[in-house]
């Protein structure tokens, strides 16, 4: 029986018993100390409630460690994303330096190829109003913006950069 379920039984043990004192020796209403002190002495409810607040107590320092303990992870997550993510640029650095398009091994190949041209907005205020989306703030639509400028459209505030090389990785 978990802790606040054996609470709530005591409880309502407790309750009964007062009730059963109470309209056994009526005079108890008048004297709270005895009334107290005897049920102190049948009932287990004090310790109960004692051992379900140190529980509680427990589990929101437990909580308190783990909350600290999951920002720490996270914290070490984005460190771990970010070296990864330097690691695949200096893969990618060295491959195009040193005119490797491609690198085979039993378990990957690496590839230098195009990438695609990302949408480089100049001037949000500038851009027309069909290629904005309109969330609780207002930004460019890049997909929109780039499927227009792709097709050759000129449009204000926005142009295609150059393709930037990307490295991709297909396990074999």
């Amino acid at each position: 029986m978990s802790g606040t379920h054996a609470l709530k039984v005591e409880e309502a043990r407790y309750i009964r018993l007062r009730d059963e004192l109470l309209s056994r020796y009526p005079e108890l209403i008048e004297d709270e100390e005895t009334l107290r002190d005897t049920l102190e002495g049948l009932s287990d409810i004090r310790e109960m409630i004692l051992a379900v607040w140190r529980a509680a107590e427990e589990r929101k320092l437990m909580a308190e460690a783990l909350k600290a303990r999951i920002e720490q992870m996270q914290a070490r997550r984005k460190r771990l994303e970010s070296g990864a993510e330097k690691m695949r640029d200096i893969c990618l650095d060295v491959m195009q330096r040193a005119d490797l398009p491609r690198i085979t091994a039993d378990d990957v190949t690496l590839s230098v190829g195009k990438g695609r041209p990302k949408v480089i907005v100049t001037d949000q205020g500038a851009l027309p109003v069909d290629y904005l989306r309109v969330k609780t703030i207002t930004e460019p639509d890049k997909e929109k913006l780039a499927d227009a400028l792709k097709a050759g459209a000129q449009i204000p505030g926005a142009m295609l950069s150059n393709a930037a090389p990307v490295l991709t990785a297909r396990k074999a």
